[in-house]
């Protein structure tokens, strides 16, 4: 094995470790930001709406770390740099636009762009369990490969 290269049953359980926490903070995010939206004071909008952007921004560090461990040594740099300009990009640098057109549409209505920005943590959760379905699948092989291997399976 070349110096820098993950072994692969660690990446495969760090790989589903890390798709896990994304699926969980992506179901959880979701109703937490449309019971806030809900909630007309704000002493419960506030701590509604800010867990669920924690549990948003709980997934940065796995998706960057997957990222890191699933790529080769000499290109996982540049394999960070353009994971984080993808979240750039369809995040935050995009978003203002995409909510100010909304407004416009709505009349200035806040809760109903609100919600439906809310809206689009439905796609984490239709990616991530998924990818953590997969992740779990892959790690079930290499570990019945490694059982083999050492004459237990």
């Amino acid at each position: 094995m070349k110096p820098g290269t993950p072994r692969k049953l660690e990446t495969k359980i760090a790989a589903e470790k890390a798709t896990m926490l994304l699926a969980i903070c992506s179901v959880l995010s979701l109703p937490c930001v449309v019971i806030g939206i809900g909630i007309n004071h704000p002493a419960g909008f506030f701590p509604m709406v800010g867990l669920g952007e924690f549990l948003i921004f709980m997934c940065l560090t796995p998706i960057n770390s997957t990222v890191v461990w699933i790529t080769p040594y000499e290109v996982s740099p540049l394999a960070l740099a353009i994971s984080v300009l993808s979240n750039h990009l369809l995040g935050d640098a995009i978003s203002p636009i995409i909510i100010g057109e909304i407004l416009d549409y709505t009349n200035r209505n806040w809760r109903t762009t609100f919600v439906l920005m809310a809206f689009w943590l439905i796609w984490p959760i239709l990616l991530w369990i998924p990818a953590w379905s997969y992740a779990r699948s892959q790690l079930r092989q290499a570990e019945a490969v490694g059982r083999s291997k050492i004459g237990l399976g």
